[in-house]
């Protein structure tokens, strides 16, 4: 199957990723890593929807709400297997299912400070992959060689991402993150769904997000978890700068 677990409130994704070890990614670190790392890109991969002709997330395709005609092979969700990597090798981080964030919802980004919240652990590293942005490489002398490792999880679908656990590094990684409120009404999601259509929801852009409150579940929407510090059998990988 691999398919990603649904009906999952923000209650539920919380309480999965603590037994797991791990948490919900902050806002911040979601869209660094949706971005990989890069500024003004629509998508993980760039601006153009289709590069090259591919396809390379699960929407609505066709008429919404009266057809869809599921060029991209799924009308439902899709095997977390089914598109290419990004960069940092994330899979199914738009499109599919929408994914839960740690942060509380408010109509626009702050203009607080640009770190991830200070509710939530900022040791953990926000992105995913064999990271070659110039932020990390110019942490490297300070944080040894390391760049960041990525793991999938077979179990439902989730998400997981795990990196080195440095504050300061974190802090370089999620350099347009953006610090949440402290409190609210409804979580923050990301990511849009497979039924999400550019005429009626465009919400499949890094940049673009939605709410529901935490006690709310749907069909397309699912969990990606972050780790604070690295599993045992986690393997860094190195390079050569």
């Amino acid at each position: 199957m691999d398919h990603p677990v649904v009906h999952v409130s923000w209650n539920d994704a919380v309480a999965f990723c603590e037994w797991s070890g791990k948490r919900l990614l902050t806002e911040a670190e979601w869209e660094y890593a949706c971005r990989a790392g890069l500024k003004n890109r629509l998508f993980p991969w760039g601006n153009n929807w289709t590069p090259k002709g591919e396809t390379r997330a699960n929407i609505w395709e066709g008429e919404f709400p009266l057809k869809n005609t599921a060029e991209d092979g799924y009308p439902g969700t899709a095997p977390v297997t089914s598109f290419p990597a990004t960069k940092f090798g994330l899979k199914n981080i738009i499109g599919n299912v929408w994914e839960w964030t740690g942060d509380w919802w408010e109509t626009r980004h702050t203009k607080e400070p640009k770190e991830n919240p200070a509710a939530i652990s900022l040791n953990v590293c926000c992105s995913c992959g064999e990271l070659k942005s110039a932020v990390l490489k110019k942490r490297k002398t300070a944080h040894g060689n390391h760049t960041v490792d990525y793991t999938l999880n077979a179990d439902m679908g989730l998400k997981m991402l795990r990196g080195p656990h440095s504050l300061s590094l974190v802090r370089d990684c999620s350099i347009l993150g953006i610090r949440g409120p402290a409190s609210g009404t409804d979580k923050v999601k990301k990511g849009g769904s497979f039924m999400c259509h550019k005429t009626y929801c465009y919400r499949y852009r890094c940049a673009a997000r939605s709410q529901n409150t935490p006690d709310t579940s749907a069909y397309n929407v699912g969990i990606r978890c972050g780790a604070d510090k690295l599993p045992k059998d986690a393997v860094l990988h190195r390079e050569e700068l």
